[in-house]
């Protein structure tokens, strides 16, 4: 297909075989006499030519064959398809739709066979191309003609979408969501696969993307997507934790606490597109997050995941932090979110985990303190008042015997969450 659409290769292949009928015509139009020498130049220059434009010939398609130049060209057709749907008719508009679900499809296909053959670089160029594609789509989705957004109706037999009942496509179609569901189940196709692989540059690069696409779905007001990229971070993290994948969890938790983040920032910045699920105003899906981390805490506590509890308690200490910075009003049921996080690795008498959480709520107190604001850091002390002070004489020691702020070791935060 993509040779078809490149004309230079075309032009030479029309050059070299219209060469070569024309050299026959004229040996055959000599007779069984000699060919005049002006004849023999003719033959013997074309024939040159001919055999020189081979090279070029034979450069561009094997470029254009490379696998990269067909990831691109995969990430291409699906964009200017989104870009090219009409109103004209049902056939021209399920025409496009058809042709950007087959890209999609192709492009996950070879990052699997990518993981699966342990090609990294392959299947971070399909899980970029991808996110791009969704990217550019979000920059004009809102001004496409509704006639585009019926696709789950169409496609309710694909693999991505039968397993919905009618009440989900009717809600998708609603939420004008079916293309940024297809490619975030593109991922988490090929998410699992690479845990079962332990790649964890690709979990790490899927994690990325996700956000890229939850905070440009924010950041135009598209509640839907934002709401529907949640549900695939807990996804990837439950996935992480049921394989005991630590490192994977920890990037994916590195991620979804940027989101929340960013919900946070950008509080009010731009008007907020209601969807069929309506959570609430923007910033009230930084709680959600901030809930569903703490329950992932559990999760992970439970599978003796103990350092994965720790980095969750640590990004709610940060979440809580900045929250408290901004003065958003949804501090205090984060901090009440936090407070909580310790109550099952206390009950399962989990020292490890306990101190790990303990040191993130110091950190926060000290904020409060250095801020003068007493009253929350005395929340903090409350919820560890009965705590030995063994532990405690502990938790301080490892707070003061290491302040760089970069880690040791090299990791994807890049920072010491100590």
């Amino acid at each position: 297909v993509f040779f078809f659409q490149s004309a230079r290769p075309i032009l030479l292949l029309a050059f070299f075989v219209f060469n070569m009928v024309y050299i026959v015509i004229l040996a055959a139009s000599s007779g069984p006499a000699a060919p005049m020498r002006s004849e023999a130049v003719i033959i013997t220059t074309l024939t040159i030519i001919s055999t020189l434009s081979l090279f070029p010939y034979f450069i561009d398609t094997f470029q254009i064959t490379t696998a990269e130049t067909i990831i691109t060209k995969l990430g291409e057709m699906a964009y200017l398809a989104t870009k090219q749907q009409s109103n004209k008719n049902f056939d021209s508009v399920k025409a496009n739709t058809d042709r950007v679900s087959a890209a999609i499809e192709r492009l996950a296909n070879m990052a699997l066979n990518a993981v699966q053959q342990s090609d990294k670089i392959y299947a971070y160029h399909v899980g970029n191309e991808l996110c791009d594609c969704v990217l550019k789509y979000q920059r004009h989705k809102f001004k496409l003609l509704p006639d585009w957004f019926d696709v789950p109706v169409w496609h309710s037999d694909n693999p991505d979408f039968f397993s919905l009942d009618d009440e989900a496509l009717r809600t998708m179609v609603q939420n004008q969501s079916w293309l940024e569901w297809k490619v975030l189940k593109q991922y988490q196709m090929i998410y699992d696969q690479a845990i079962r692989n332990r790649s964890y540059g690709v979990t790490s690069l899927i994690a990325v993307n996700t956000r890229k696409i939850c905070d440009s779905a924010s950041a135009r007001g598209d509640g839907a997507v934002v709401d529907m990229c949640i549900k695939f971070f807990n996804t990837f993290l439950r996935y992480a934790i049921s394989a005991d994948d630590g490192r994977s969890c920890g990037n994916v938790l590195h991620q979804y606490r940027q989101v929340a983040e960013f919900l946070l920032y950008n509080k009010g910045k731009m008007a907020w597109k209601s969807s069929a699920n309506e959570a609430g105003p923007k910033e009230e899906r930084a709680v959600m997050v901030a809930k569903y981390l703490a329950y992932y805490a559990e999760m992970a506590l439970k599978r003796d995941l103990g350092p994965i509890t720790e980095l969750c308690a640590h990004d709610l200490s940060t979440l809580c932090q900045l929250a408290y910075l901004l003065e958003s009003p949804l501090h205090e049921r984060l901090l009440s979110t936090f407070l909580c996080v310790d109550d099952v690795a206390s009950a399962l008498q989990i020292e490890t985990a306990v101190m790990g959480i303990r040191k993130a709520q110091l950190k926060l107190a000290t904020t409060y303190m250095e801020n003068g604001d007493e009253d929350l850091a005395r929340q903090i002390q409350a919820d560890m008042a009965e705590d030995p002070p063994d532990r405690m004489a502990i938790v301080r020691r490892q707070l003061t015997e290491f302040n760089e702020k970069e880690f040791w070791e090299v990791g994807e935060r890049g920072t010491n969450v100590d």
